[in-house]
């Protein structure tokens, strides 16, 4: 197992079984919130982890053409960048607009799925 395996492995564990365990902060899981007293937000979260990664995968329960516009300048810098992505998005009642899917599938790095289960509704996102 490759150190960086070895770290991510440990961080997991400890991250989602026993916080006692040893692990590397850059590595831990997070959860995401806005929370304006600490001045966190969830897009800002996304955006730092985007411009640093080697690539990414997002499960989200809709793409909005607003949520698009929003990522649009740092999808365009990714795929300069060679960067690759995958997002998986829902049919869930029908909030994913087509406009924005449509607008996806015009970066050639990204892979785009949908899924058909009518209860999917995650919203993940996970960056190497």
């Amino acid at each position: 197992m490759s150190l960086i395996n070895l770290k991510l492995s440990e961080s997991l564990q400890a991250g989602f079984i026993n916080f006692n365990l040893p692990s590397y902060s850059e590595y831990l899981p997070q959860l995401l919130v806005n929370d304006i007293r600490e001045g966190k937000k969830v897009l800002t979260t996304i955006l730092q982890e985007l411009n640093k990664c080697d690539e990414f995968w997002f499960s989200v329960a809709f793409v909005t053409t607003g949520g698009v516009a929003t990522l649009i300048e740092t999808l365009i810098e990714l795929k300069k960048k060679g960067i690759r992505g995958k997002i998986l998005v829902s049919q869930y009642l029908n909030f994913t607009h087509p406009v924005a899917l449509t607008r996806l599938l015009q970066f050639e790095n990204l892979e785009i799925k949908i899924a058909v289960d009518n209860a999917f509704h995650s919203k993940g996102y996970l960056f190497r």
